[in-house]
């Protein structure tokens, strides 16, 4: 759903900021935005980022298909970058993959390229098969991960004598 998203917001060229919550914590962030605590939908997306709503500056929290919260300001990264037309909101999606182990999407306002921070790199202008291809990877390792850890968290059953 979230490459839909992307796809119809790349599409009107409304510049977004996702962080899709993983592990740690992301409370700090959200208490600088507005609770919505509302289910993830492209046509909830397209109007909090419509540049003409109070919500549209700032980054969404999404946790477990829910937006949490709208217009967070996510912390903006200190790295000193050889490109210098990289702006703020794409600062923002690197300093809080810096930050965070979220893995955080951005829509650009004026090109319309998709982007992906995540583990403290920026991948950017990617297309939308890319971006897509990408995103499945890296939220299919979490899910590996995480069915690996429970397996080693789960002592293994005694056969019935």
């Amino acid at each position: 759903q979230m490459a839909e998203i992307a796809r119809q917001l790349s599409a009107k060229r409304f510049g977004a900021l996702f962080a899709l919550h993983r592990t740690m914590d992301l409370g700090d962030y959200l208490e600088t935005g507005v609770r919505l605590d509302a289910e993830l939908s492209p046509e909830l997306a397209l109007t909090v980022f419509h540049p003409k709503t109070v919500l549209h500056d700032g980054g969404v929290i999404v946790k477990d298909g829910r937006m949490e919260g709208a217009a967070c300001v996510f912390p903006v990264s200190q790295r000193e970058l050889a490109d210098r037309s990289i702006g703020l909101r794409h600062r923002a999606a690197l300093g809080l993959a810096e930050q965070s182990d979220a893995v955080v999407l951005v829509v650009s306002e004026e090109t319309g390229h998709l982007s992906i921070a995540y583990d403290g790199e920026l991948e950017r202008n990617l297309e939308p098969e890319a971006f897509v291809s990408r995103l499945r990877d890296i939220l299919t390792s979490d899910r590996a991960a995480a069915d690996e850890e429970e397996e080693v968290s789960t002592p293994p059953r005694k056969p019935h004598d």
